[in-house]
């Protein structure tokens, strides 16, 4: 539990916890580790919430990291158990809400023999998700979340690249930034046009322009 955490929010009426995710992302290199990008979420809840309701808020973002469901699903038991656990203390009986932060480690292992290159090409970093600025948590604040944001959030199709042969399906190339899709790495395209790119590349695209990048034909959400 972080105290410090109650003066940085301002939440909706009813809100009793809010879980503050902080990942570190880490190249664990054969000879030492190197941390290469962090990032800090949160999700607020209700009195009543359950587990299921909480491995749902937490997870589209942890599958974002490659996290398996059953460990997603310990994840959200625990933390809210420890939740709980807080709230019936009666020395917090005057927080405003019981602030939970979750410590997360996420490692890309080199393998023998395999370059450094390709471990940072392949490795999991907060800049190659869905932008953190853009994940609205609908329990922390009021209002609905904008269209264009579901859709680029959950409704445009994706595939995370398992092996690089699976890659060349959709791009041998992603013709934003010009790298080949490496295992791991998330590729995104348009129904209507069919072209494909880096899931990050056409997100950061589409926040500027609502048209594909090769053939300028407007999206539809």
């Amino acid at each position: 539990m972080d105290d410090s955490m109650i003066p940085r929010y301002e939440l909706k009426p009813g809100i009793k916890f809010v879980f503050e995710s902080r990942t570190k992302f880490v190249v664990k290199r054969i000879d030492g580790d190197e941390r290469i990008d962090s990032e800090k979420l949160e999700t607020g809840a209700e009195e009543g919430i359950t587990e299921y309701q909480l491995y749902m808020s937490l997870r589209q973002r942890l599958e974002e990291y490659w996290m398996p469901t059953d460990e997603i699903r310990d994840l959200a038991r625990k933390a809210l158990a420890f939740a709980k656990e807080k709230e019936a203390d009666p020395r917090h009986a005057s927080l405003r809400f019981i602030p939970v932060a979750i410590e997360l480690d996420v490692c890309t292992v080199q393998e023998v023999g395999e370059p450094i290159g390709a471990v940072f090409d392949r490795a999991i970093r907060a800049q190659h998700l869905f932008p953190a600025s853009l994940i609205r948590c609908k329990n922390l604040e009021d209002g609905e979340e904008d269209e264009f944001l579901c859709f680029l959030r959950g409704k445009m199709p994706t595939h995370r690249v398992e092996d690089v042969n699976d890659a060349l399906r959709y791009m041998e190339v992603c013709p934003l930034c010009s790298r080949k899709p490496a295992v791991g790495a998330r590729i995104a395209w348009f129904d209507d046009c069919k072209h494909s790119f880096h899931y990050h590349c056409i997100i950061a695209w589409l926040l500027e322009k609502k048209s594909c990048p090769n053939c300028r034909h407007q999206i539809s959400y």
